[in-house]
Formats: C-alpha cells, sequence, structure tokens
C-alpha cells in the first residue's frame, strides 16, 4: 500500500451539517423556502455549482457566494478534524506514505476547510467534485495515474456506500470509514470493502498490521534473493577450484 486516498466530509472533518444548514441560508434567501435536511441531501453528487445551478439558474453565481459566505462563517473553533485522524495521517507519513483526497466537495469549499483544519500539507494532491455529477471513479482513475501508483497499491478511505463500490471498481483496497452519526454502516458493508471501522485507532491498527505484513514479506524476499546469490557463487566456485 504506497497511497492512501481520503474522501472529505464525514470522513476527515463531520462537515455535512455545516453544508446542509450553509444550503438551507442559501435557499432560504433565493427561494424562500426552508428545505428540509433530506431535501438537500437528495441533491447532493454534483458539488456546490452544480446544485445551485440545478436549482436557480442564472441567480446560481451569486447564490454560491452566500453559500460559501455562509459556510465560512460555520467554521468555529470547536470544528476539528475527526478524533484520532491527525494522528493517522501522522502515522502515514511517517511510514513514507504517498497521501491525497478525492472529494465531491467544489474546489472554493474544500480550501475554506482545509485552511481552517490546518492540514493541506499532509496531502499530496486533493481533487475535488464536479458540477454535472458524482465522477469519483473518473477522478480516483485519473489521480492514480498522475502518481503512477497502480490502483492494487492503493487505499480508498470513505464514509459511504458509494465510495467503497468505487474504490472496489477499480481495484483498490476500500475501507470504511463509519465513525460519524450520519455513516450508514450497514450500506457500506453491503458494498463489500476490505474493512469498516467505527473508530480511527481501528483503521490505524489495521494499517500497521498490513505494514507489518508487508514488511515481513520484503524481508523473506531479500533473504531469498541473497540465498540466491549465494548457491549460485558457492555453484561457481565449486565448479572453479574442481
Amino acid at each position: 500500500m504506497k497511497t492512501v486516498i481520503f474522501d472529505f466530509d464525514g470522513t476527515l472533518v463531520d462537515t455535512i451539517p455545516l453544508c446542509i444548514e450553509a444550503f438551507k441560508k442559501t435557499l432560504k434567501k433565493y427561494l424562500n423556502k426552508d428545505f428540509s435536511t433530506q431535501e438537500i441531501t437528495s441533491y447532493f453528487g454534483p458539488n456546490e455549482t452544480g446544485i445551485l445551478k440545478t436549482l436557480l439558474d442564472d441567480k446560481w453565481e451569486s447564490a454560491l457566494n452566500d453559500y460559501l459566505e455562509y459556510y465560512e462563517s460555520l467554521h468555529t473553533s470547536e470544528l476539528k478534524t475527526v478524533p484520532g485522524i491527525v494522528e493517522l495521517l501522522d502515522y502515514l507519513k511517517e511510514n513514507k506514505t504517498r497521501l491525497a483526497i478525492v472529494s465531491g466537495k467544489g474546489s472554493e469549499s474544500m480550501a475554506i476547510s482545509l485552511k481552517h483544519l490546518g492540514i493541506e500539507s499532509y496531502f499530496e494532491h486533493v481533487m475535488t467534485g464536479s458540477e454535472h455529477g458524482a465522477e469519483k471513479e473518473l477522478h480516483l482513475k485519473t489521480l492514480l495515474e498522475s502518481m503512477g501508483i497502480d490502483s492494487t497499491e492503493a487505499v480508498y478511505v470513505g464514509d459511504t456506500a458509494y465510495d467503497m463500490k468505487v474504490a472496489n471498481s477499480l481495484g483498490m483496497v476500500s475501507l470504511g470509514a463509519a465513525w460519524t452519526e450520519r455513516a450508514r454502516i450497514l450500506d457500506i458493508m453491503d458494498e463489500s470493502p476490505n474493512a469498516v471501522f467505527t473508530k480511527t485507532f481501528l483503521m490505524q491498527n489495521w494499517l500497521v498490521q498490513r505494514f507489518e505484513e508487508m514488511k515481513m514479506n520484503i524481508r523473506k524476499q531479500r533473504i531469498t534473493f541473497l540465498m540466491l546469490i549465494f548457491i549460485v557463487i558457492a555453484t561457481f566456485l565449486f565448479v572453479y577450484i574442481k
């Protein structure tokens, strides 16, 4: 596992409530209607631009600016990464693992959250969503190709069944992040991920075990290689001396 790629909302930080609240305020202003949480989430898939274009037509641009203002104002000092995430990222970096983000979130709101949380430096690449709909499979494939990483050597960590389905379709290691109250763990498990975790430290423990197994395999390969060299040299010397 040379690379670990994370989803963002609901995986690294619980920002879904902020997104929903910012949409409610924005749509109330432009449509004078109180949208329910279920109504808001039914539009998820495209990024914020795509959602607002669908609902507001030519008013989407000014609405997006308002949305981003509302969204940023909700980033209080209490908003932090999911407990244990920073420790997990530190562990992965210490083990020379390349880190990236692939999210359906818009680029502007992503920049707001990363700046507030102070975790941008951990990630080599950050790919955000499309206004045309959910395109994580394409984005993950594009990112892996640009990084020169085979999909079988990469992990995708996400909090939805869709995340697991996409990772599996690409042959990646799929890890379910079911550590927020909104995570639908049964739906995630229906997609047969490699593992599902309700706490970040449990995922870290799983990764530690995988890394140790990898190191052990590398040691075995080196020993085998050295033994082959010894046999070749010994055979050569035996023939030569004889």
